[in-house]
């Protein structure tokens, strides 16, 4: 009898044992499978460590204004990182310089998928003396190396800064097997200011694809259609910056005024993001880290983990209901870093959970 007693207590925290080791598995699973912003370059770093593809700039050749550069970044060259105060948000951004010849200062994002659903967010100053001759790409939404003929011009969708405006260029594939693209006016150029972009954009080649762009929080682009190309092999990925080709350049001799913007806030979400979360000029939530579940016998779960912000109003804790919906169970104030899920325990486990900190702007992560 003394025996069969014990081998049921050791059977009963097996069982609990169990338990915790079900939920933990599933929350740190949940960690990677529901990440919202999946990249942000903000610069803050004071390099560029932060862009997933590196920098690309054209050596300057023989006889354009400067000479040979032997490299995209420091003091001279076309790209480097600016601290003076000109900044969207925080203390740096990138400030990039074309002089007059082929030449490209960018950096370059994430690679996306085809069929996939992203969100961007990133924002542009202009100089009040900026130098408009001809035009300037500032960003691509690239498929370089490209494997479709682009009758548009660039390397996929294009930004362009001309005759005081913001253009772009929508291309895509033609449902058959070549290409088509339109080209849209966003709005005027305004310079001494920060402007401010976001995208929502499905890429894909067929019908259900669609892109939205939001310049200054008002909408100038709603399309719906085919976006890219499903025969690329990838999405794209995102290149901001400066490109001016040698026809670029109004003047063919001399030496014009060098063409100089500044790029911050740049970040990328996935389907499950949103456009306050993009958005530039806010202060990010950090995401709160090491979530733990111990069980409390028969009575609950408790819910354990690090606060990593200052600035969340409060956190927001849902456990998923079945395969496919997530349950609110709690919204847990501002600073605190434990909640006790009172739930009956032998009903259905496992358990998978996650938390997202929240403030006045929306900004939503989860873990």
């Amino acid at each position: 009898m003394e025996k069969a007693g014990i081998n049921m207590v050791l059977k009963n925290r097996i069982k609990v044992l169990f338990k915790i080791i079900f939920i933990i598995l599933f929350i740190t699973v949940s960690k990677s499978s529901y990440a919202e912003i999946i990249e942000i370059i903000d610069f803050e770093t004071g390099d560029y460590s932060q862009c997933s593809k590196g920098v690309i700039c054209h050596k300057l050749p023989k006889g354009c204004m400067g000479g040979v550069q032997d490299s995209c970044i420091g003091h001279g060259r076309p790209m480097k990182i600016d601290s003076a105060g000109i900044a969207r948000l925080g203390n740096c951004s990138s400030k990039h310089t074309l002089y007059n010849c082929a030449m490209r200062s960018e950096i370059r994002g994430k690679v996306t998928i085809i069929g996939r659903t992203y969100w961007y967010g990133w924002s542009y100053y202009i100089p009040e003396d900026f130098n408009q001759e001809k035009y300037t790409i500032v960003n691509q939404m690239s498929c370089y190396p490209c494997n479709n003929p682009l009758p548009g011009d660039g390397a996929g969708h294009k930004l362009d800064v001309k005759n005081s405006g913001w253009y772009y260029t929508l291309q895509r594939s033609d449902g058959k097997n070549g290409s088509e693209y339109t080209y849209e006016y966003l709005g005027t150029l305004s310079e001494g200011e920060w402007t401010d972009f976001a995208m929502y954009a499905k890429w894909t080649g067929n019908e259900n694809g669609f892109l939205k762009i939001w310049k200054n929080g008002k909408l100038k682009l709603d399309y719906t259609g085919r976006t890219w190309w499903n025969n690329e092999g990838w999405g794209p990925f995102f290149s901001g910056g400066e490109y001016k080709g040698r026809n670029c350049w109004a003047t063919k001799t001399g030496d014009p005024e060098p063409v100089i913007i500044y790029l911050d806030e740049i970040r990328v979400g996935n389907i499950l993001s949103n456009y306050a979360e993009v958005r530039p000029g806010h202060k990010n939530l950090t995401t709160p880290s090491d979530l733990k579940a111990i069980t409390l016998f028969e009575n609950g779960v408790l819910l354990t983990w690090k606060d990593k912000s200052n600035n969340e109003n409060h956190f927001w804790i849902e456990r998923l209901k079945d395969n496919f919906h997530w349950k609110g169970v709690a919204t847990v104030n501002a600073n605190l870093e434990n909640y006790i899920d009172r739930i009956e325990l032998e009903k259905k486990p496992p358990y998978l959970y996650r938390i997202a900190a929240e403030n006045q702007f929306k900004y939503f992560r989860l873990l």
